[in-house]
């Protein structure tokens, strides 16, 4: 197991995903929070705070977290808390710098010995507290991207960090994910990986040698961070997401240290508005969606458990099994329209174009939830 992968498995657990494509996080409701004693007030700040990170999560975006409603939710922190438990976290090791970086991206050891509360939030009573307030949530389907990440330091050398070895760009971009909650995928830069990408090719912003690379990690989106910095330590960076065939690019010009944790807020914020679902509807909605490409019973069940696990969804019945094509009843939160971009954010199914789909499919805005599992 890897460092990062290590930082990984704290409060957040990134577990079997539903398909080689669209990630399930389990540990939704489950947060942890430095703390420096065990005392009660300290308990109860810690309490707060990770409430406040939680609704963070599960929103989706830093307007909503902030939003008056949430926080008179966050005043009732307490009352939510299922489990709590302290951990210790044991004193990080010096460490080796990267090869090839200035001393300002070396990473700090830490030689202080940390303590953790842990807590688990009661998953259902926060969820329905959202709905009812008329808040956005964002449930256990994430879409994931693989991340890039080039370096050039003062003397202009670069090279693409492995996250195997200690960076703090890395680890900055791995802390700010768990926070929010997006699965990411970090390359090998094995043999295959070296003999398609190289760091001129992605400081260069190589988009066909990028995407080939980032092919054979099956992930929904790509994130090329291209980071540098100067004799004085000063940081700027570029980022380029990659994602439903749509590329976003910007540039921080005079970054402080952690770099790339703004990065991973605005992917988390855009992500968040599109993703993130508020119950408005008075009543519950339905809708009926077609599944074709649906060739033994795992792909059934396959199928099933990925709808079943949609937020917008609230319940799934099967209507019908003709041949390879299976019809779906689906019970709402919210419109068809939610379900319909929830599932364009990963790769598990796509829309169907083929003609003559049964007559039976409702309609959403006059164009049918028609798909094909992707093989």
């Amino acid at each position: 197991m890897s460092r990062l992968q290590r930082l990984f498995l704290g409060s957040v657990v990134w577990c079997t995903a539903v398909t080689a494509n669209a990630a399930a996080l389990e540990g939704l409701f489950e947060i942890e929070i430095p703390i420096q004693n065990q005392g009660a007030d300290e308990r109860t700040r810690a309490i707060r705070a990770g409430f406040y990170e939680l609704i963070l999560r599960l929103t989706g975006t830093r307007d909503a977290a902030n939003s008056p409603a949430a926080t008179a939710l966050a005043a009732k922190a307490p009352e939510y808390v299922v489990q709590y438990r302290y951990r210790a976290i044991p004193a990080t090791p010096p460490v080796t710098a990267t090869p090839g970086l200035a001393p300002a991206m070396a990473p700090t050891p830490s030689t202080e010995s940390k303590q953790v509360l842990w807590i688990l939030f009661d998953g259902d009573t926060v969820s329905q507290s959202l709905y009812k307030n008329r808040l956005p949530f964002w449930g256990r389907i994430r879409p994931n991207m693989v991340v890039w990440l080039a370096q050039e330091d003062a003397d202009r050398r670069r090279l693409l960090v492995d996250a195997t070895l200690p960076s703090p760009v890395l680890d900055a971009i791995v802390s700010r994910a768990k926070l929010r909650g997006i699965p990411l995928i970090f390359p090998t830069l094995d043999q295959q990986d070296q003999a398609i990408l190289t760091a001129t090719d992605a400081w260069n912003k190589n988009s066909a040698a990028i995407l080939k690379a980032a092919a054979r990690y099956q992930a929904d989106g790509v994130l090329l961070g291209r980071v540098q910095t100067d004799s004085s330590g000063r940081w700027s960076s570029r980022w380029t997401l990659f994602m439903n065939d749509a590329e976003q690019n910007w540039d921080m010009p005079q970054e402080t240290v952690p770099v790339g944790s703004e990065a991973l807020d605005r992917i988390a914020d855009d992500l968040g508005r599109k993703l993130a679902q508020a119950s408005l509807e008075s009543t519950p909605t339905t809708a009926v969606i077609t599944v074709s490409e649906v060739k033994s019973l795992d792909n059934y069940i396959k199928t099933l458990r990925y709808l079943e696990s949609l937020e917008p969804v609230a319940r799934v019945r099967v209507a019908k099994v003709d041949g390879q094509r299976a019809t779906y009843h689906l019970e709402l939160r919210g419109s068809p329209e939610a379900v319909a971009r929830t599932i364009a954010s990963s790769n598990v199914l796509i829309v169907d174009t083929a003609s003559g789909n049964p007559p039976e499919v409702t309609q959403t805005k006059d164009a049918p939830l028609a798909y094909r599992l992707v093989p």
